[in-house]
């Protein structure tokens, strides 16, 4: 960029996004700051382009504050501002202010329903898990109540821990995908699929899978994914079922599994 100017090659808007997008894969924080510094001492013309870029690298290098100060002074926004403010709180670990930002939205675009779908099962499964003893009441009822689990902190002073995510993931992100104003395609099902089979949840899985089943019938990887989620619940026989239906629909060779149980070895 600064070896341009001399050349009479002034850089646009289009070179800032993609230097920052650069900087954003790499963590180059300092950079892309001066990046953003030169465009705004040097007039580059500040469309909507840019500003999701300037957002989502600030977010994505975890300068979330400073991101959001940018997001809320956003002349105009679109699905993929929310979408890279959202991703960038779910990465590091804020799950509240995301779906915050998430309700936000008055028509959610595809993207952003993603990432609100992604991130929730991010967080269930890979956050540090906190046991605290006075949290096990909250943990049987959330799955059923979204409106307990909002009271918990207000009302009741408890922080949720991530068992609480966990058992609100599964339901939140069906919930997202029963709420979308236009048919869900088989990413998003794929994606909530995905993330069923990461977190154990039969239930959210099968639900996904049967969608699928309708979207893309010749897809062996949801078959694999469904059987295995079988099989890691220890439900065998409709493990079985569903690579028996592979065969049937002759979708290739299946990979096989094995299982030890006590006294009891099944291929």
């Amino acid at each position: 960029m600064a070896q341009s100017r001399p050349n009479g090659v002034a850089p646009n808007g289009v070179t800032v996004a993609c230097v920052l997008q650069a900087c954003s894969q790499l963590k180059e924080l300092l950079f892309g700051m001066g990046v953003h510094r030169y465009a705004v001492e040097n007039g580059v013309e500040m469309d909507i382009t840019v500003w999701n870029s300037i957002i989502g690298f600030y977010a994505k290098c975890g300068s979330l504050d400073y991101a959001r100060n940018l997001f809320d002074e956003m002349p105009m926004k679109d699905g993929v501002s929310y979408s890279a403010m959202i991703s960038g709180y779910m990465n590091y670990g804020r799950v509240s202010q995301a779906m915050e930002l998430f309700w936000q939205v008055e028509s959610p675009v595809l993207s952003t329903w993603n990432a609100a779908i992604a991130g929730l099962f991010q967080n269930s499964c890979h956050s540090e898990v906190l046991e605290l003893p006075d949290q096990v009441t909250f943990t049987a009822v959330l799955t059923g109540s979204r409106a307990v689990f909002d009271a918990m902190s207000p009302l009741y002073g408890i922080s949720p821990a991530v068992e609480h995510y966990a058992c609100m993931a599964g339901a939140l992100s069906l919930e997202l995908i029963e709420k979308m104003p236009f048919d869900p395609n088989e990413k998003v099902w794929g994606a909530l699929l995905s993330g069923a089979a990461v977190f154990g949840d039969v239930k959210i899985g099968r639900r996904a899978f049967d969608r699928l089943c309708e979207l893309e019938p010749e897809n062996t990887g949801n078959y694999i994914l469904m059987a295995n989620l079988y099989s890691k619940d220890g439900r065998w026989e409709e493990a079985k079922l569903v690579r028996e239906k592979m065969r049937v629909f002759g979708l290739g060779k299946v990979p096989g599994c094995s299982w030890i149980e006590p006294g009891i070895v099944q291929i």
